[in-house]
């Protein structure tokens, strides 16, 4: 994919060049548009990311908060605008039920932390990789099965489509994006009361090579900087945004150590 951007690059360069000759030509060397013209062309390929930096650090100066009001316990967690994709795995020789089948979104990560269920509000649905579409609202369970604990990242899971959640609490994510920005809220809720247990803000600011990052997919990790600064787990790379609800939300159901 490197070897293929670089030579878009260097076409695009020439095609550049091009079209600002063709425009000094077409303006009699006008100085104006001859600089409008470059001014295009850096910003087509860039566009998102200039956008990005724009928005993200203003958002550095009034979106950070990282707060805990209170802490609780509960034996599950509610999510709304996170694990909120489903996709089925393909039939393997084990012969499944559909149940086991299923997966929503990344919520058996959640059950190495000790809780008995997860619970997510599902707005869409993958047909074709990579490619989810919208769907209308379902409630989904999910619950652990038996397994190796230290596969835990990659739980096994049960899911079922249910009426309404059980847990007492909600994890709401909101997540909006400004070009290569990302201003993110995640709030840890009482659903019986609407109390807000805690509460997380967070501006991101996703960059690569800057070429018409854009238009297609990226096949790596581009280089991401947060406000608040988000060290991430050295071993499975879980940012600290991702796990803040288990500092709120305590499993009943926790072992102790040594036991």
């Amino acid at each position: 994919m490197t070897v293929v951007v670089l030579f878009l690059v260097g076409v695009y360069v020439l095609l550049s060049i091009g079209f600002v000759k063709l425009v000094e030509k077409l303006t009699n060397k006008k100085r104006l548009y001859k600089y409008l013209a470059i001014a295009l062309c850096i910003l087509l390929p860039t566009w998102d990311i200039v956008l990005g930096m724009i928005v993200y650090f203003p958002a550095c100066l009034f979106v950070p908060k990282v707060a805990i009001y209170e802490t609780a316990e509960t034996e599950g967690i509610y999510y709304e605008g996170e694990h909120n994709i489903l996709r089925t795995r393909p039939l393997s020789r084990h012969n499944e039920p559909m149940s086991e089948r299923i997966r929503v979104g990344l919520i058996g990560g959640i059950f190495q932390y000790g809780y008995l269920y997860g619970e997510a509000k599902v707005i869409e649905k993958e047909f074709v990789v990579y490619q989810p579409v919208p769907i209308a609202p379902l409630y989904y369970r999910c619950t652990p099965l038996p397994g190796d604990e230290s596969e835990s990242l990659f739980r096994r899971t049960d899911c079922h489509e249910i009426d309404t959640p059980a847990s007492k609490y909600t994890v709401k994510v909101n997540s909006t994006k400004f070009g290569t920005s990302e201003i993110s809220i995640k709030k840890i809720i009482n659903r019986s009361t609407g109390r807000v247990l805690a509460e997380y803000r967070q501006a991101a600011l996703s960059f690569s090579f800057p070429f018409f990052f854009w238009w297609y997919k990226y096949d790596g990790s581009p280089t991401r900087i947060t406000c608040p600064w988000d060290k991430q787990n050295q071993y499975y790379g879980i940012s600290r945004f991702s796990t803040f609800e288990y500092q709120v939300l305590k499993p009943k159901n926790k072992k102790l150590e040594g036991q």
